[in-house]
């Protein structure tokens, strides 16, 4: 399956993953079907894991780059609002730099957000932020 998470409560993570081609719809379904899982908490640090995409099909024509919009519209507007914690995002280093640029875009648009070329720095990341200080109140929902 190219989009997939795991909560893991005992250690107070969620993590999510994609690889291969992905599509943007499942991606979206991935991030919803998060908010909705019974596991879910607000204050629980993301590590989005994306290292083995294929983003040639989303590059390679005007059509599919117009279907990101409504993906980074639902993060901004509706995904991140509904999380008080830090999310690191890790790539390939060696991932198309206009798919770099794009994710990394992105990544400017979300709060307390950061972008990684290295799984263990995003770790690394995640624990100096959430971990090593007092757990943040979850913001109120709209």
């Amino acid at each position: 399956m190219p989009c997939g998470f795991h909560i893991s409560q005992d250690d107070d993570l969620v993590l999510i993953t994609a690889s291969q081609t992905i599509d943007l719809n499942d991606a979206q379904s991935t991030f919803v079907a998060v908010l909705a899982h019974p596991d879910f908490k607000a204050h629980m640090p993301q590590l989005i894991d994306l290292r083995g995409i294929d983003v040639s099909v989303a590059l390679s024509s005007d059509g599919a780059r117009e279907d990101y919009e409504p993906l980074a519209h639902f993060l901004i507007q509706d995904y991140r609002p509904r999380i008080s914690a830090c999310v690191s995002i890790v790539v390939d280093d060696d991932l198309h730099a206009e798919a770099t640029a794009a994710i990394f875009y992105l990544s400017c648009q979300l709060p307390d957000t950061e972008l990684f070329d290295s799984y263990e720095q995003a770790l690394r990341w995640l624990i100096h932020q959430e971990f090593d200080n007092p757990i943040r109140t979850p913001k109120p929902q709209p």
